[in-house]
């Protein structure tokens, strides 16, 4: 989502109440005009309701702050055809006449205030004005003075049909919401009416996340996995026996790892894929351990320098600094496993 959004919402929940603010919306709406972006109250709107994360409680200090007033909750009842504490399905408009005059343009403005402040419908509160009323005089004195050229077309559709739209269908509802670095082990997607999608801080679609998706992205992940568990154990026995040979086992390459030999063919070309094409390993299963840890090092800085700069100096049978080459050993794996379980990766993968 556009920075406006974030901005303004901030601007207007700072802001001291009691306070008029529409004008700000319609001015930081119009500001991205310039940069080619035709934003709408209406797109500011779904924000607010999906993607904000706002309580409905602040929601309505919001709405109230921007339409200068805060009606009593009976009055909706009496305004608009809903129930106690009830909404209307979908969305509402208030439209003004088809060849609109200076009253049923006021009106049908002063009827949208009140269902956008009153918050009465369950999606988008809509106005309309059909035709082109800029003409008018007494619409250029009260709107597009005060408010500026873009008031209408930032407020309000200009529709001589009324249908619907995309904002008009769109709902989060059940729908589960996650980030780049959220695990993907974490989610639960027994509930079949539950659906789960990856956003970017900002609020923006990255990708879906079906049920389906789990076991073929796991299958992938977990080759690579149960490569570095056995890596990580080969490098605790290399430390502790006076035969081992760290140096001699970050030479090796990932096909000679005994858990890459178990595999069937069609999981070694996937850690083979997964590597190269995911991970930026360029050599795939043909990189040597001392390539692989270099590389991610470069990349996400999972800590492995350290580990690789003390196992120089370290003689075999020595058990002085074994804790520590341990806890060197230990940390960066844990945070490559952990980086391997995130939604950043699976959607690579599942790509």
């Amino acid at each position: 989502m556009l920075h406006v959004f974030p901005s303004l919402t901030k601007f207007l929940m700072e802001h001291p109440s009691p306070c008029f603010l529409l004008h700000e919306v319609v001015k930081q709406l119009e500001g991205k005009y310039a940069e080619g972006v035709q934003l709408s109250i209406a797109d500011y709107e779904y924000y607010l309701k999906h993607q904000s994360n706002l309580t409905k409680e602040e929601q309505m200090v919001l709405r109230q702050k921007i339409m200068g007033r805060k009606g009593p909750k009976e009055m909706a009842q009496t305004l608009f055809p809903v129930a106690a504490s009830g909404k209307l399905p979908g969305s509402i408009v208030v439209t003004a006449h088809m060849s609109p005059d200076i009253d049923t343009v006021v009106s049908s403005f002063n009827g949208w205030m009140d269902a956008f402040e009153m918050d009465v419908a369950e999606n988008l509160h809509r106005w309309n004005v059909p035709n082109d009323p800029k003409e008018i005089l007494e619409v250029k004195l009260l709107f597009i003075n005060h408010f500026g050229p873009h008031f209408f077309s930032i407020l309000a559709d200009n529709r001589s049909a009324l249908t619907l739209t995309a904002l008009d269908l769109a709902t989060t509802q059940g729908l589960k919401m996650h980030h780049y670095e959220d695990r993907t082990l974490d989610v639960s997607l027994e509930e079949s009416k539950h659906a789960c999608c990856v956003v970017d801080e900002e609020g923006n679609f990255i990708g879906g996340w079906l049920a389906e998706d789990v076991e073929k992205v796991r299958v992938v992940i977990d080759g690579l996995n149960h490569c570095i568990r056995w890596l990580q154990n080969a490098f605790f026995q290399a430390l502790v026996s006076k035969g081992g040979n760290t140096q001699a086992l970050l030479e090796k390459k990932i096909e000679e790892l005994e858990p890459y030999k178990e595999f069937s063919a069609v999981r070694r070309k996937h850690l083979d894929v997964f590597l190269s094409k995911v991970l930026d390993v360029s050599q795939g299963v043909f990189a040597t351990v001392k390539d692989f840890l270099n590389i991610l090092e470069s990349k996400s800085k999972f800590g492995f320098n350290p580990f690789l700069e003390a196992i120089k100096g370290h003689k075999k049978g020595e058990t002085d600094d074994l804790e520590k080459l341990f806890n060197l050993l230990s940390d960066p794996f844990k945070k490559l496993r952990s980086h391997l379980d995130t939604f950043r990766i699976a959607l690579l993968v599942k790509i």
